[in-house]
C-alpha cells in the first residue's frame, strides 16, 4: 500500500462515517417526532374524556347531596311543627283546666285549624292513644271514629304503628294514602309523638311526590344553570325522553324520544348508555356546534341521576379537538425541523474540521515514513539471522506461557461472580468477565492499571481501605461505582496473598442490584396496600363530619328561606362545621406524613408516633367495632425512622382486624404496650382473635406466605414488617400465642413483640 493511499482512506472513511451518522440521527429524530406526535393526539383526548366525566360526576354528586339534604329538612321542618303543635297543646290545657277534655279538644281543633288556613301545608292530626280520630281536617267524616285496624295498600296498620312511634318520645312514619289534589295513592312521610295529659297523640305529614317535585325544580334550574370547567353546557333527559336541560331553552319540556339521526333514535341510544352502571361515552352527529353553526360530531359522556331518572351528559366536538391537536403537532414539527437543521449543519463542519486536522497529520507521518522505511531496510538484513535464533526458543516458552494463561484466565471468567487481583496500593492488575458484566464496561482494559478505588463509591473507601490494611476476609456489603456513575450494591469478601514475593489481594463480588430492586418492591407492594387500607380508613372518618357540614349549611340555608335562623343556631352550626373541618384537616396531615415515606432518621417521642398511627385507622377500628386498650409509657424517645416504624405497626393491625371481625363484637379487642427494659424499647400489640396456628407461626414471617384467600392478601405485609424491624432498625421482632385476663373473661390471641434500640 503507497502513502497517498494511507492518506485517502481514513478521509474517505470519514466522510461516509458522517453521513451513515447523519442519516441515523435524523432518522431517530424522526421517529421521535411521529411518537411524540401520537402522544400529543392520545394525551390530548384523554384529558379532555377525563375532564368531562369529572364534570358529569361531580354534578351527580352534588345533586345526590342536595337531595339528601332536602328530605332531610323536610323531616325536621314536619319534626319542628308538630313540636309546635304540641306547645300549643300544652298552653291550651294548662290554661283551661276548668273546661272538660271535648271542649279543651274543640279549643286545639279550632286553634290548630287556624294556623293550617292561613298556611295550607301546614295541617295536622290528633288521635287517642286507643285509635280514635279527633281531627283529621283533611277528612271530618273519620273524626270519632276508631281506626286501629286501619291498613293502607301495603298491608301496614297506620294508627296502631303511629300509637307505638308515638308513645316511645316520638319518631317518624312512612305509609301510603290517597292524595286529594292528584286523587292516587302515594306515598306519605309523617311525624307524631304523645301528650300524655290529654292521652293522646298529634303529627302531622308531607306527600313524599311533593319533596320529589322541590328536587326536580332545584335540579332542573341547577343544570340549566351550570357551566362545565371548560364553559360547556349540561344536557339532561328523564327515562320517557323529556328535555330537562339544554343550551336551546326552547327544548327545555320538550319530548325528543323520537328524534333520529342518521336512520338510529339517537336520544334512546343516549338515555340507554347513560343508564349502564358508572356511565359511559357515546360519539354521535350533534345537531350544531355552537361555535361553527354546523352540525358536528360530538364524544359525550352521560350517567344516571337514579334519584330522578335522569340521564345527565356533557361533552365535546371533535372539530375543536382536533383543531387543539393540529396546533399542538404543528408546534412540535417546527422544533424538529430546527433540530434536524441542526444536527446536519453540525455534523458538515465537524467533518470537515476532521479532514483537515487529519490531512495535516497524515502528511506529517508520511514523510516520517518514508524515512522510516529506508532506515529499517538497512537494518532488516541484520536483525533477520538474529530473530531466526531467538525465534524458536520465543516459540517453545511462549506456547508454555499461552496454555497456562489461558487456563487462569477460562478458570477466572466461568466464575459468575466479579473476580479483581490488585496490589496493597489499589493498582488493579487483572479482572475476569463478570466484573465488566456488574461495571458496565466492554473491555479489561477499562479497569487493568486502574486504582480500583475510582470504582468504589466514597462512602465506601474508607471500609474498604480498612479492611485490606487489616486483611479482614468475611463479606460485607459496599457499593461501587459503574461505568454510567451509577451505583451498584454489591456483596464482597477479599483475601491478602503472597505472588512472587508480591503482596496481592484477591476479592470476589456479587451484585446486590436485583434484590434490592425486589426489596424496594416488597416495600412499595406492602406500602401500597397499606395506603389502600388507610384511604378505606378516611372514607369511614370522612364520612360523619362531612354529613354534619352538609347538615349544617343546607340547614342554614333552608332556615334562613323561611325565616327560622336564629343567631344562636348560626352560631352553634358554623362551631359543628369549624370542628369537624378541623378533623379534616388533622387526618389530612396524618396521612400526608405516613405516605411521603421520607426514609429519615429522627428522633421522635414513641407516644406520639403511636397517637399518629391509631389516628390514621381510627376509620377502620370503628367500622370494625374494635376496642382499643394502650398502656404506653410517655417518656420513652426513640432515634429512629417513625414512618417505617408505622408501616409495620399497620401491618400487625391489618392482620389482627382480619381475625378478630369473624368474633363476636364483645370479643374485639387489640391491647398495645410500650415500656424500657435493659436499655432497650418495647412495643407489645397482641389481640383476642384465638392465635396463629402452630404449624402456621414459624412461617408468617416468610415472603408471600399467607393463609388468606389470593384476592385478600399477598404475604408480603408481615415479611415486610420484619425486614423494617430487623434489617432497617436493627431491632428484633417476635410473634407468639398468648392467654391472658381482661374484665374477668380470659382470652387467647396473638402477642408481637418489638425491640429497639434506644439509640
Amino acid at each position: 500500500m503507497n502513502i497517498k493511499t494511507i492518506i485517502i482512506i481514513p478521509i474517505i472513511f470519514i466522510v461516509i462515517l458522517s453521513a451513515t451518522l447523519t442519516n441515523f440521527l435524523v432518522s431517530f429524530e424522526e421517529k421521535v417526532f411521529i411518537n411524540q406526535s401520537k402522544e400529543i393526539e392520545n394525551k390530548i383526548i384523554l384529558e379532555q374524556k377525563h375532564n368531562t366525566k369529572n364534570n358529569i360526576n361531580n354534578i351527580i354528586t352534588i345533586l345526590n347531596h342536595k337531595s339528601e339534604s332536602f328530605i332531610t329538612l323536610q323531616k325536621e321542618i314536619i319534626k319542628e311543627r308538630t313540636s309546635n303543635a304540641i306547645q300549643l297543646i300544652d298552653n291550651i290545657y294548662k290554661n283551661n283546666q276548668n273546661l272538660s277534655k271535648n271542649d279543651i279538644f274543640a279549643k286545639i281543633k279550632q286553634d290548630l285549624n287556624f294556623i293550617s288556613s292561613t298556611d295550607t301545608s301546614k295541617y295536622y292530626y290528633i288521635y287517642k292513644m286507643d285509635g280514635t280520630c279527633v281531627s283529621v281536617p283533611a277528612n271530618r267524616k273519620l273524626e270519632g271514629k276508631n281506626l286501629l285496624n286501619l291498613q293502607d295498600i301495603k298491608g301496614q296498620y297506620v294508627i296502631k304503628t303511629m300509637i307505638k312511634i308515638a308513645s316511645k318520645g316520638g319518631g317518624f312514619n312512612e305509609w301510603y294514602y290517597l292524595n286529594p289534589k292528584t286523587k292516587n295513592i302515594e306515598k306519605k312521610i309523617g311525624y307524631a309523638i304523645e301528650y300524655k295529659p290529654l292521652n293522646i297523640f298529634i303529627g302531622t305529614a308531607i306527600y313524599e311526590q311533593n319533596i320529589i317535585d322541590n328536587i326536580k325544580k332545584f335540579s332542573s334550574t341547577l343544570l340549566n344553570d351550570f357551566k362545565t370547567t371548560h364553559g360547556g353546557y349540561v344536557f339532561a333527559y328523564d327515562d320517557k325522553g323529556n328535555t330537562i336541560a339544554h343550551i336551546k331553552k326552547s327544548l327545555i319540556g320538550v319530548n325528543r324520544w323520537d328524534l333520529k339521526k342518521n336512520g338510529k333514535y339517537l336520544l334512546r341510544e343516549v338515555i340507554h348508555k347513560g343508564q349502564i352502571k358508572g356511565g359511559s361515552f357515546v360519539e354521535y352527529e350533534a345537531t350544531i356546534n355552537p361555535k361553527t353553526k354546523k352540525p358536528a360530531n360530538k364524544i359525550s359522556f352521560l350517567n344516571e341521576f337514579k334519584k330522578l331518572k335522569w340521564v345527565i351528559g356533557t361533552g365535546f366536538y371533535t372539530d375543536d379537538l382536533y383543531n387543539d391537536i393540529k396546533i399542538s403537532q404543528a408546534k412540535l414539527k417546527i422544533e424538529f425541523e430546527r433540530e434536524l437543521q441542526t444536527i446536519i449543519f453540525s455534523t458538515i463542519i465537524v467533518t470537515l474540521i476532521l479532514i483537515i486536522v487529519l490531512w495535516i497529520i497524515l502528511n506529517k507521518v508520511s514523510s516520517k515514513l518514508t524515512y522510516y522505511r529506508k532506515e529499517l531496510e538497512t537494518n532488516n538484513d541484520k536483525l533477520n539471522d538474529l530473530n531466526i535464533n531467538l525465534e524458536n526458543k520465543v516459540v517453545e516458552k511462549t506456547k508454555d506461557l499461552n496454555e497456562n494463561l489461558d487456563f487462569v484466565n477460562d478458570l477466572l471468567d466461568s466464575s459468575l461472580q466479579g473476580i479483581t487481583i490488585s496490589d496493597l496500593k489499589g493498582i488493579c492488575v487483572g479482572v475476569n468477565n463478570s466484573t465488566l458484566e456488574i461495571l458496565s464496561y466492554k473491555h479489561k482494559n477499562d479497569i487493568v492499571n486502574k486504582n480500583i478505588f475510582e470504582f468504589i463509591c466514597d462512602s465506601s473507601k474508607d471500609l474498604v481501605k480498612h479492611n485490606i490494611l487489616n486483611n479482614y476476609t468475611q463479606a460485607y456489603e459496599i457499593n461501587l461505582i459503574d461505568s454510567n456513575n451509577k451505583d451498584v450494591p454489591v456483596l464482597i469478601k477479599g483475601k491478602t496473598v503472597k505472588h512472587k514475593n508480591k503482596e496481592l489481594r484477591i476479592t470476589t463480588f456479587v451484585s446486590l442490584v436485583d434484590l434490592k430492586k425486589k426489596e424496594k418492591l416488597l416495600y412499595e407492594q406492602a406500602k401500597l396496600s397499606s395506603m389502600g387500607e388507610m384511604i378505606g380508613n378516611i372514607a369511614h372518618q370522612w364520612r360523619q363530619p362531612l354529613s354534619v357540614i352538609s347538615t349544617a349549611s343546607t340547614g342554614m340555608q333552608m332556615q334562613k328561606e323561611f325565616g327560622k335562623l336564629s343567631d344562636e343556631i348560626f352560631n352553634k352550626n358554623c362551631e359543628a362545621i369549624n370542628e369537624n373541618a378541623q378533623y379534616l384537616s388533622k387526618t389530612i396531615d396524618d396521612f400526608r406524613n405516613f405516605i411521603k415515606g421520607d426514609r429519615k432518621k429522627m428522633i421522635f417521642k414513641l407516644s406520639n408516633e403511636i397517637t399518629s398511627f391509631l389516628h390514621l385507622i381510627d376509620g377502620s377500628i370503628k367500622n370494625h367495632n374494635i376496642n382499643l386498650i394502650l398502656d404506653l409509657d410517655d417518656t420513652i424517645e426513640l432515634n429512629s425512622y417513625e414512618n417505617e416504624l408505622t408501616q409495620c405497626m399497620i401491618n400487625i393491625f391489618n392482620n389482627a382486624k382480619d381475625v378478630l371481625k369473624e368474633k363476636e363484637e364483645d370479643n374485639r379487642f387489640i391491647f398495645i404496650s410500650t415500656y424500657l427494659e435493659d436499655d432497650k424499647v418495647i412495643i407489645k400489640i397482641k389481640d383476642s382473635g384465638g392465635g396463629i396456628a402452630q404449624n402456621v407461626l414459624p412461617k408468617i414471617f416468610e415472603p408471600y406466605f399467607t393463609t388468606k384467600h389470593k384476592s385478600q392478601g399477598t404475604g408480603l405485609g408481615l415479611h415486610m414488617s420484619y425486614n423494617l424491624i430487623v434489617d432497617g432498625m436493627n431491632g428484633t421482632i417476635e410473634a407468639n400465642n398468648v392467654e391472658f385476663k381482661y374484665d374477668e373473661k380470659k382470652y387467647v390471641g396473638a402477642e408481637f413483640t418489638i425491640a429497639l434500640s434506644l439509640s
